[in-house]
């Protein structure tokens, strides 16, 4: 399975569960996210909580993730890294791809910490199922409205129906921003307000090692704006 089918389906839990926009701090009902919040204490940096920008974040391109950051992970030159002319923080190089998606600015640690847990959840076929076809709906949606490239929503739903139809099981991962966790197809990682995730390939199966030395850079990008 290629890297942007991992990716959006990333973005089929995160639709699955019914998403919320930036800074709205609701999310599944769940006793599973309140108690993540209760158990595990928002971590901070010299005594306050790490609070990031949103207009710093998402600015123009992708701020997060670039070509020579991805260059660094896989070991190659710049120049042998290929932007996506149709959606940031997608990048190719012969013999693999990775991408940063679903990057979400929230209005609290809390907020964050609650979707983080929401979206690491394991779902079962049919809630997948679910998921894929309402951001089928909502790219196209999207893309009418002009506010995605229209290259895009195609693609994203051969992409979502693609990752339609399986179970999904989480697994948390250390080393990674505050908390971080995987389902075999992507990363998933916490930092303060902010929650991304992350897929890298060198061929045609996810990478972990490489995903995790990818997120690692994005993180360290993160606390550096």
């Amino acid at each position: 399975m290629k890297i942007q089918s991992m990716l959006l389906g990333a973005g089929l839990a995160f639709s699955a569960l019914g998403g919320c926009d930036d800074g709205n701090p609701d999310a599944r009902a769940g006793v599973d996210a309140d108690a993540a919040v209760a158990t595990n204490p928002p971590a901070s940096a010299n005594g306050r909580e790490q609070m990031f920008d949103r207009a710093a974040v998402k600015a123009k391109g992708c701020p997060l993730l670039r070509v020579e950051d991805v260059a660094a992970s896989v070991d190659i030159a710049a120049t042998a890294v290929r932007p996506n002319p149709a959606l940031d923080c997608l990048y190719a190089w012969d013999g693999g791809t990775a991408m940063l998606g679903n990057i979400r600015v929230h209005g609290s640690v809390e907020a964050a910490r609650r979707d983080f847990a929401r979206t690491t959840e394991d779902l079962t076929a049919a809630e997948m199922q679910a998921g894929a076809d309402s951001l089928e709906k909502r790219l196209e949606a999207e893309a009418a409205a002009g506010s995605i490239d229209r290259r895009a929503a195609p693609v994203g739903g051969a992409l979502a129906r693609s990752m339609a139809g399986s179970d999904v099981t989480n697994a948390a991962i250390r080393g990674i921003g505050e908390l971080a966790s995987h389902d075999g197809n992507r990363l998933k990682v916490l930092v303060g307000n902010v929650t991304f995730d992350l897929a890298a390939d060198r061929g045609d199966e996810f990478d972990l090692e490489l995903s995790r030395s990818i997120a690692q850079r994005v993180v360290r990008n993160l606390e550096r704006l």
